[in-house]
């Protein structure tokens, strides 16, 4: 299996048949941006960002990426890098790369994902488990300029870590 690095950008070839419908829609054939990684015993899951929309995140499992090569673009990613195929682009995103970086992609990222598993399973728990194993507090959140209605669902069910 291939080893992706933070910042570098990759395709999704495949996803899981258990992913739901507008995952499938928005990931299936797109260009993401890996922005972190955990070692499991099945394998690496990446935690990833669509490369033209940084708060559209995904976990996925490396199984369901492709280095980029000559994948041709869906019309989004197409217009967005202004090209047809993935060999076109450049193959790592510097920002995110960047050690320098505060990587804010990646907290407006998760704390965006916080918010929607709040507002669409009244689940709480598992968005505190979200934010705490990310590390993310609210003053990193605000200091990241997540949005104000995300941070709302999280202020009105009050998970934010100490």
């Amino acid at each position: 299996m291939a080893s992706f690095s933070k910042g570098q950008k990759v395709f999704v070839s495949n996803l899981h048949n258990k992913h739901s419908i507008w995952k499938k829609q928005e990931f299936l054939g797109r260009v993401v941006t890996v922005l972190s990684s955990n070692n499991y015993k099945d394998g690496v899951r990446y935690f990833v960002c669509l490369s033209c929309n940084r708060k559209r995140t995904i976990f996925l499992n490396e199984r369901y990426l492709e280095k980029l090569d000559h994948q041709v673009l869906n019309m989004i990613d197409s217009r967005f890098f202004d090209a047809e195929s993935a060999s076109e682009i450049s193959h790592f995103d510097e920002n995110i790369r960047s050690e320098n970086s505060t990587n804010e992609a990646f907290v407006q990222g998760v704390v965006y994902s916080a918010a929607r598993v709040i507002e669409l399973t009244d689940e709480p728990t598992i968005s505190q488990s979200l934010l705490f194993e990310a590390g993310i507090t609210r003053m990193l959140a605000v200091q990241s300029c997540c949005d104000e209605y995300d941070l709302s669902f999280i202020d009105k069910a009050a998970v934010w870590p100490n």
